[in-house]
């Protein structure tokens, strides 16, 4: 089993398929959440949110990584990241 990427946008989806994992793209809770449930019946052990952003804190320069411990959806209602992907990624990424 392979994890799979989740992006909101066709540019981001166009970068995460370098990774060579399965990617899907869709934009708002409701088609985000029918794409992750596809990725997930088509054998995927779990999703990777990738995504680029700006204005994340002021001390973050261009091309800075963001290995993320929970997100906020809009509603204010908080996800932790799953602790082992997030200490692999850490890991893998010491620059983040």
């Amino acid at each position: 089993m392979t994890a799979a990427i989740l992006t909101g946008m066709a540019l981001e989806a166009r970068l995460a398929r370098r990774a060579g994992l399965p990617v899907a793209c869709a934009m708002g809770d409701t088609a985000a959440a029918v794409a992750a449930q596809r990725l997930l019946e088509d054998g995927a052990c779990g999703i990777v949110s990738f995504g680029v952003a700006g204005g994340l804190a002021p001390d973050l320069g261009p091309g800075s990584l963001v290995v993320a411990t929970a997100v906020a959806d809009g509603d204010g209602a908080v996800y932790g990241a799953c602790r082992s992907w997030h200490d692999r990624l850490s890991g893998a990424l010491p620059q983040a």
